[in-house]
């Protein structure tokens, strides 16, 4: 999980081991800086509108006018026309906040699915760069890393003589050191469809229900 805002960490709130829920805060950024460009840009808003409405106004009372022939069509033309710039600007300024207020709802960092998390890089006070590298030296951009383990997936490679029988409906069981004698039910998910000819094997992604956690995430097992 990356940082989408630019600014310090105020504070984190799950560590390791943690079990998360999806849209659950991790941590938060603090970007005053930003914050300040919203207010700005708001008030800006303010301003389009107010111009809008007053140009809007004019141009009405021209059209009205201008059935009467009190004004001339020339001049009626230049104020629909200046209404419409100033809706265009108007349109700007909201298109700017909507920008802004989608950055700061990144202030918060959140889960984006079930899981728990394996891995924290950050701490209090740490600057954060968007998409890039928190300020710490030799710290990778990732803040949090996150898997889900209710549903794993094995990577097999299975032998060219044995790939063409290979399909959805092959049974398939797991067994793991730490569990003799144990078989785990699985099901083939898909299949390259071809054979790598590096190593002459076709890979095959096998699903497992996992929600007692007995299996580990990165763990090597027999399938």
């Amino acid at each position: 999980i990356y940082a989408r805002t630019s600014g310090y960490l105020a504070h984190w709130n799950t560590d390791i081991g943690t079990q998360v829920k999806s849209g659950q805060t991790l941590a938060t950024i603090e970007a005053p800086d930003l914050d300040a460009q919203l207010r700005q840009a708001r008030a800006d808003e303010a301003t389009a509108q107010a111009n809008f409405d007053y140009a809007k106004t004019t141009a009405q009372r021209w059209q009205e006018m201008l059935k009467t022939q009190s004004v001339a069509q020339q001049d009626a033309d230049t104020k629909v026309s200046d209404m419409e710039a100033r809706r265009a600007m108007l349109a700007s300024a909201q298109a700017n906040v909507a920008h802004l207020a989608e950055l700061v709802s990144y202030e918060k960092i959140t889960a984006p699915f079930d899981g728990v998390i394996t891995a924290r890089n950050v701490d209090v006070g740490a600057l954060v760069t968007a998409g890039g590298t928190p300020g710490t030296a030799g710290m990778s951009g990732e803040l949090f890393h996150i898997q889900q383990n209710g549903v794993l997936r094995v990577f097999v490679d299975v032998p060219q003589n044995d790939a063409p029988y290979v399909t959805p409906a092959t049974g398939v069981y797991l067994t793991a050191q730490q569990y003799p004698g144990r078989h785990i039910a699985a099901k083939v998910a898909r299949s390259t469809g071809s054979i790598d000819p590096s190593s002459r094997t076709l890979r095959v992604e096998v699903d497992v229900d996992n929600k007692d956690g007995a299996l580990l995430p990165g763990a090597y097992t027999q399938v």
